[in-house]
């Protein structure tokens, strides 16, 4: 049965309605998943022009709703798509509007009927706060709203009106954005969000972070601290980035956040020219950077694109960071060794 796999996403204008709609695809297909992207804005072109680079992105096809189309013509073209191409979740972008009018509802109300989604997920901007409980009664009014996803909680002053948001409108959250990028949504888990907002850190999601990249068969665990290599340095860096950037894990950790000075950020520029130099070293200067004299410094900066300096302050990173392990593995407890028996 099609309309119970349909998933039509609501929202006023602005709200992040497209950009959730290519982060839930790519989180479902991530998980075995086969969804199909659905570009139901008929009245912002740009907005299907946008899910269909995200569908690209992605890999997961876009079928485009034309002008005029029926909300009729509209199902019979989904069920005509599947039964070519298999899929197992259809996810509905539909119309925003700046405000709500008759004419959004009316709207949204022909396609509903038409579809008869398992799902009908308001998008809110977190930004909103408790200004979010007339949006959500009329959409609930109107349409009927099974549940809410909130965008743009990547900043810890909004994690407080994302918490009463449950309580407010009555409706559960299914999922938050955290971060613009396509992995930035997760589900949403009202414990978390609050150990965050009190720098509590959010172990559980870090773990659950940490687990996703265990699986990955390139990863390699660090055997030998003394063989510390650029090589290595680059594994962890792009490790880090994919859990979501260093300032989110950072977020993750209990206590970190007063280790860090107010309002700390790093330069993601820096990371990729860090990754762009170590990428222009061969195999052997990664394995052995003690190699890299000035001639080759020159040819990895001119290889890079960066300047001679850049390469210096890594390889001064990089010695900094060998110490700073070498230090912490002394400190380590030798569990491996028994005594010996006399």
């Amino acid at each position: 049965n099609t309309n119970k796999n349909i998933w039509l996403l609501m929202g006023l204008q602005g709200a992040g309605k497209t950009t959730t709609a290519g982060k839930l695809a790519y989180k479902y297909k991530s998980q075995g998943r086969r969804p199909l992207l659905v570009a139901a804005d008929t009245q912002r072109p740009a907005a299907r022009e946008q899910l269909k680079i995200l569908g690209k992105q992605i890999k997961v096809p876009v079928l485009a709703v034309e002008d005029n189309e029926s909300p009729a013509t509209t199902l019979a073209r989904i069920e005509a798509y599947i039964k070519e191409d298999f899929r197992d979740l259809i996810l509905v972008d539909t119309a925003g509007r700046l405000q709500i009018d008759d004419s959004l509802m009316t709207e949204l109300d022909d396609l509903s009927q038409a579809l008869n989604p398992s799902e009908k997920i308001l998008v809110i901007d977190s930004m909103t706060g408790q200004q979010s409980l007339p949006v959500v009664n009329s959409f609930d009014g109107r349409i009927g709203v099974s549940g809410l996803i909130l965008t743009k909680l990547d900043g810890d002053a909004r994690g407080g009106a994302a918490l009463s948001a449950r309580h407010v409108t009555g409706k559960p959250i299914y999922f938050a954005g955290m971060s613009e990028k396509i992995d930035g949504l997760e589900p949403f888990h009202p414990k978390r969000i609050a150990g965050r907002i009190l720098g509590m850190g959010d172990v559980l999601t870090l773990i659950e972070k940490a687990k996703e990249l265990e699986e990955d068969d390139e990863q390699e665990e660090l055997k030998n601290i003394a063989d510390f290599s650029l090589q290595d340095m680059l594994t962890q860096m792009r490790r880090i980035k994919r859990m979501g950037g260093f300032m989110d894990v950072m977020k993750l950790i209990p206590g970190a956040n007063k280790m860090l000075p107010t309002g700390a950020e790093v330069d993601e520029g820096e990371i990729a020219r860090i990754e762009a130099i170590i990428s222009s070293m061969t195999d052997l200067e990664r394995r052995k950077p003690r190699l890299l004299n000035a001639s080759r410094r020159k040819r990895i900066a001119q290889g890079s694109g960066t300047k001679i300096q850049d390469v210096n302050r890594l390889m001064k990173n990089y010695e900094q960071m060998k110490k700073m392990l070498k230090g912490m593995n002394k400190r380590r407890p030798n569990r491996g060794k028994r005594k010996k028996r006399r």
